[in-house]
């Protein structure tokens, strides 16, 4: 996850919101 964060910090924190989504769901 840090990893992909450097590489692309939008990218990542939209799949957080996915998953954030998801669980809620």
């Amino acid at each position: 996850v840090t990893l992909l964060s450097q590489v692309d910090p939008k990218a990542c924190t939209q799949n957080t919101s996915n998953t954030v989504i998801s669980i809620i769901k």
